[in-house]
Parts: C-alpha cells; structure tokens; sequence
C-alpha cells in the first residue's frame, strides 16, 4: 500500500511540474489560435507612437494554415498576403531576445505598413499584442489584432 502510494504521489508531482512548466513560447508554437476562431480586426496601430489605426478602419484579416494571410475591407475588396511564425530574429533588432515573431507580408502598398517582423508580446485566443523595433531609426510600432 504504502508503495502504491508513493508511485501515485511520484506521479502527481511529476505531472504538475510538468504542467506548469509550459512557458509562453511552447503555447505560441501551435498556430492553431491565430489560424481558428475567426477574422481578427485592428484595434490599434501605432507607427512610431502616432495613432493610425483609422487607416485600417473596416479590414478584417484572416490568417489561414497554409500561410496566406486575407484581407478584407468591408467584406468587399480582398488583399492576400503571407504569414508565418519565427522564432529567429530576423533583423537582429534585439539579438538576445528569445521572443517569437509574427512576420507578415502583403505585396499591396496600402498595407505595407503591417509587413514587418512583429514581435508577439501577448497571444491570446482573442487578441494579439504585437510590437516592431525599427532597425533604421529605433522607433517602435505596436499593433493590437482582436476578434
């Protein structure tokens, strides 16, 4: 009895250290909320601390598992782009961080904004808080995707 007891309690523990021992990044490695859920929909875009997020007014974007990213304002015209998730920094603009990256890109100029390695700084199923050191001049942009 008191070994069966002792494998039970082994296993207990080992299961909550285990369980707990989930950082941030492990969860980011599966896609699965950003891909499902949902359109998302900006509800800030901050270039280099000046407010635009009115330019992205009516869009909704819908990341897809295969890696192409829709955009849609007022559920009438559609731009496709691509997405993916890094763990690299692909610009070296922090070099020691081991954040993971949302880059995106979209060959239309009215979104260039939005094509940069956005680094994730909250991911949840409901939003998404992204941020972008610039390499040239050090400014920073934020971008908050919601559902």
């Amino acid at each position: 009895m008191k070994r069966k007891l002792s494998i039970l309690f082994c296993l207990v523990l080992f299961t909550s250290l285990f369980m707990t021992s989930c950082s941030k990044e492990e969860v980011l490695q599966d896609t699965s909320q950003i891909t499902q859920g949902g359109d998302w929909r900006v509800s800030l875009f901050s270039d280099d601390g000046k407010d635009e997020t009115a330019d992205f007014s009516g869009y909704t974007f819908t990341f897809m598992e295969d890696g192409k990213v829709i955009a849609k304002l007022n559920n009438n015209i559609q731009y496709t782009g691509n997405w993916y998730i890094s763990s690299e920094d692909l610009f070296d603009d922090n070099p020691s961080s081991n954040s993971k990256e949302l880059v995106l890109s979209f060959s239309q100029s009215i979104l260039e904004e939005l094509n940069e390695d956005w680094t994730i700084l909250e991911s949840k199923e409901k939003l998404l808080s992204l941020e972008h050191i610039s390499g040239g001049n050090g400014g920073t942009d934020k971008l908050i995707l919601e559902r």
